[in-house]
């Protein structure tokens, strides 16, 4: 490993090693498509995957998620009414924002041989990845964006003087924080990176990075007040969210209810307390979770139709209203008991990222759409008395049964490879540039980490946009620990 290559990226990709590695790559593909079209002849689906189709099939807006994936279903259908092209347009979007962020990580780093190989597959050898790939929800776009961003911030920090390269940056970012919210700190991390990779010029990039959230702000804050009459970015989301996770300190602690002001955090609480024993029960289940935002049975979902019926809102605008009251009340709650939310909420929540549920890949059990639905067998051209079940069991049967303790296993040697480079990180065989890239790279996913488990119980499916820099950490690690070894043998043969 050395700390930079002389050829430029274009006489990198026109080698024929890589080009050999580029068709053995699309090959792969080709035949994951034939297979997964095989094995599943129709994708998989969720509860949120009707809501998608619905949104794209009626062109409304969603107030529970961010619009985004509606409209890339909608993009498709342009092309094709077959409900086959989500998984041909999603896996086509998987391989070529992998290949374009392997071979730039392989290129900037100059990682090659065997290193360079194990890198690209266990990159692209992802079961997680491309199961989702083939199911109706927003996770594989997202994964995708996230590596189109960060191949386009790693090229910014490795080559600050060439400007063309951060215009695509500010689209993609738009694109993120339509699909998922777990984006939403993507531009605050850009910034500072942004200042030390450009003193006087950061502020340029930083301007279209802040135009790019203030359109999705306005778009959003738009779209919202016409559905449902609230002016807000987020639809209430995150306040369902904040008291959706408050929720688990209260089978243990004694919260005063004096402390609590507002009338309507009042009759909140008020709610949540006659419910305690189904909280407890909840929690017993599942230390960390997000069914009080959907259980009809939870309290939250109790305020929301005491609400409905007290104030007269239908459900969308009450959903969103209710939201914001809640946000204020689960905030309250963390801050009257910050250890508690820590233990109860924070650390169950940890643990369930680290140690991922398998989650929605463990549940194919078939298409299976309501004979009722005539919206959805019209949209996509279907015949309601086909059959819309799986013809093999493959990832139930063997996969599902390694994702999880081999998840747990990949964190164990991501963890001990960041320690061995912090130990050695003066010493690595990395220029300033490459140096600056690793940093900017584990920050993002410190970031992503943190985010993801504040925000929500995590399933494996969650895990995908980290998961190429984890084993980017760990190869680094490995050949960086060889290359200081050989310094230190070398040092004592010449003493």
């Amino acid at each position: 490993m050395n700390n930079e290559r002389k050829e430029t990226f274009i006489e990198y990709l026109k080698q024929k090693k890589t080009k050999t590695e580029l068709l053995i790559l699309t090959l792969f593909y080709v035949c994951v498509y034939f297979l997964i079209s095989s094995w599943y002849p129709f994708p998989d689906v969720y509860s949120d995957s009707w809501n998608y189709m619905l949104n794209a099939q009626r062109d409304t807006y969603a107030v529970y998620r961010p619009v985004g994936y509606s409209h890339v279903l909608q993009f498709i259908h342009g092309f094709s009414d077959s409900i086959r092209a989500i998984f041909t347009f999603q896996l086509l979007a998987l391989y070529l924002s992998n290949a374009v962020l392997i071979f730039s990580l392989k290129y900037i780093f100059n990682i090659n041989g065997i290193a360079g190989y194990i890198l690209s597959a266990a990159v692209v050898l992802s079961p997680c990845a491309i199961y989702m790939s083939n199911m109706i929800m927003s996770d594989s776009i997202f994964a995708s964006l996230t590596c189109l961003f960060l191949t386009c911030v790693v090229w910014v920090l490795y080559r600050p003087k060439l400007y063309w390269l951060y215009l695509p940056i500010p689209f993609i970012l738009f694109l993120i924080l339509n699909i998922r919210f777990s984006g939403l700190f993507y531009p605050v991390l850009l910034i500072p990176f942004f200042f030390v990779n450009n003193k006087k010029m950061f502020w340029v990039p930083s301007l279209f990075v802040l135009i790019s959230v203030m359109f999705f702000n306005v778009y959003n804050k738009k779209q919202m007040k016409q559905m449902t009459g609230v002016n807000t970015v987020l639809g209430g989301f995150g306040g369902w969210q904040w008291a959706n996770n408050a929720l688990h300190i209260i089978p243990h602690v004694k919260v005063d209810a004096n402390k609590i002001k507002k009338y309507e955090h009042q009759v909140l609480h008020q709610i949540v307390m006659q419910d305690t024993a189904f909280i407890a029960k909840t929690l017993a289940r599942r230390p960390a979770t997000a069914e009080f935002m959907w259980d009809k049975e939870s309290p939250l979902k109790k305020y929301l139709y005491q609400y409905m019926n007290t104030t007269g809102t239908p459900y969308m605008s009450a959903w969103v209203k209710a939201g914001i009251e809640m946000e204020e009340y689960g905030k309250d709650l963390a801050k009257q008991h910050p250890g508690a939310y820590l233990k109860y909420y924070v650390w169950p929540s940890s643990k369930s990222f680290f140690a991922a549920d398998l989650g929605v890949i463990s549940q194919f059990d078939g298409l299976k759409p309501d004979p009722k639905d005539e919206w959805f067998f019209e949209y996509y051209s279907l015949d309601k008395n086909q059959d819309f079940g799986s013809t093999n069991d493959v990832f139930k049967s063997f996969f599902s049964k390694f994702l999880s303790g081999g998840n747990l296993f990949l964190w164990i040697l991501t963890f001990i490879s960041l320690g061995i480079i912090a130990v050695f990180f003066k010493k690595l065989d990395l220029n300033a540039a490459q140096k600056k890239i690793f940093i900017f790279l584990i920050a993002f996913s410190i970031l992503y980490c943190g985010f993801t488990i504040i925000a929500t119980s995590t399933e494996i499916r969650y895990i995908i946009p980290v998961t190429p820099i984890q084993y980017l950490l760990i190869i680094l690690a490995v050949l960086n620990t060889g290359y200081v070894l050989k310094g230190s043998r070398q040092k004592k043969e010449k003493a």
